[in-house]
């Protein structure tokens, strides 16, 4: 913490001397004898000790004690004896300069509203947490406001820590966005509040496991590593009902729930390891990235690959037993909710059927599916190189890029203006 600037408001022990230069010149003084004077006459003076050894039996404390030697007043300064005349008259720091308290630094002018003001700047230690030495600062000058003068009162005119707690703020709003949008779709397509259930519970369990993570990566709570976790839960949920779908099918066909996840475990198991360890492939190699954008991609990319192998595990160890404990044949049931299943279901599996048309007919015209690939290459191509290449140079803010070659004459032109006159 350092004080960055302030009011100029006359300082206890800081004088401010206008020398008068006739009167020095005669008494042949120089500034340098001034300042040695002051110096060697306001200082603070110990007078010896209370308490000190050879002590009565019984007596802990020793306590110091210092004479008054610090000058605190203009009086006080002028007093300051510059020299000792032979006739016995003296020569004090009065005679030769007028004296006034002055403030400790005149490089800073500190203002808050227009009012005169103490700035105090606190700065981060490498290695600390921004948020919470922002909690304790305002904590600690809220508590030493009880202290305060009447007149005097304090404001935080800057905090750089408030982008990051909105930051955060917004990023947690959006992962309950993000949940609450996730359990309304994997319900419509599961229609059973028990199957809804599995991959829910999953979700929090797979989050929980990757904040475990961090401590061991170096990682801390930020925006990068609540976005990928925002990512992430519409990852961490596929596994739970590949598995739930896949011990319901078994269920339909007769199986007891116990039965069901053990075939379907069977199953499923090889399928979920591989496409959990494929996309923690895809996501790890940016973590090895160089430079900034390692930086920033290093945590995005963990926390998505963490997150994913924590679904993975869950899949094979809690949604069966979940499945076991949890899922039941279906009964048909009525009502408002089955007959809007009903009608999702039709609309469902007529896109569906559609869709599945389209690619047998895709697969037995191999040349109709190249010819298409290709054209969707071409277009691509074409499609980036009409992207412009981003600009070079100097760039200035409000107006067009300039190259390099160009900023002379644009700094020529500049300056001939109006605005430089």
């Amino acid at each position: 913490m350092g004080r960055a600037g302030g009011s100029r408001r006359c300082s206890s022990a800081t004088p401010l001397l206008t020398v008068k230069p006739d009167r020095l010149a005669k008494l042949g003084f120089t500034v340098s004898d001034l300042v040695s004077a002051v110096q060697a006459q306001s200082t603070v003076n110990p007078s010896g000790r209370v308490g000190a050894e050879p002590t009565p039996k019984g007596r802990q404390f020793t306590y110091t004690v210092r004479a008054q030697g610090r000058l605190l007043k203009p009086e006080e300064f002028g007093d300051v004896v510059l020299r000792l005349n032979q006739d016995g008259s003296t020569v004090r720091l009065r005679d030769v300069s007028r004296i006034e308290l002055g403030a400790l630094n005149y490089t800073q002018i500190g203002r808050y509203d227009g009012k005169p003001a103490i700035v105090i700047a606190v700065y981060q230690t490498p290695g600390s947490n921004a948020l919470a030495v922002a909690k304790g600062v305002k904590s600690t000058i809220a508590q030493l406001k009880q202290r305060f003068p009447a007149d005097v009162d304090y404001a935080v005119s800057l905090d750089t820590t408030l982008p990051i707690t909105d930051g955060i703020r917004e990023i947690i709003i959006t992962l309950l966005e993000t949940t609450l949008l996730v359990a309304l779709v994997v319900f419509l397509f599961l229609q059973s509040w028990r199957a809804t259930l599995i991959p829910l519970i999953a979700v929090p369990v797979s989050l929980v496991g990757t904040f475990m993570v961090f401590p061991m990566l170096g990682f801390s709570v930020n925006t990068l590593s609540l976005f990928g976790l925002v990512l992430a839960i519409g990852l961490v949920v596929d596994d739970a009902i590949v598995v739930v779908e896949a011990v319901e099918r078994h269920i339909e066909d007769g199986l007891s729930p116990r039965e069901a996840t053990l075939a379907a475990m069977k199953e499923v198991t090889a399928p979920v390891v591989s496409v959990a360890v494929i996309l923690a492939a895809v996501f790890i190699p940016m973590a090895f990235t160089s430079g900034i954008t390692g930086r920033l991609n290093k945590q995005f990319a963990l926390t998505i690959a963490v997150s994913v192998l924590f679904s993975a595990f869950n899949a094979v160890t809690l949604s069966p037993a979940l499945s076991a404990l949890l899922l039941r044949r279906r009964v048909e049931s009525k009502g408002l909710l089955a007959r809007f299943f009903g009608a999702f279901n039709r609309v469902f599996e007529r896109l569906r059927d559609r869709y599945v048309g389209v690619s047998g007919m895709l697969i037995r015209k191999a040349a109709v599916g190249l010819a298409l690939v290709a054209a969707f290459f071409a277009l691509a191509f074409f499609a980036g190189r009409r992207v412009p290449p981003p600009p070079s140079g100097f760039e200035v803010a409000g107006g067009a890029p300039f190259a390099v070659g160009e900023w002379k004459s644009a700094a020529h032109r500049w300056s001939q203006s109006s605005a430089f006159r």
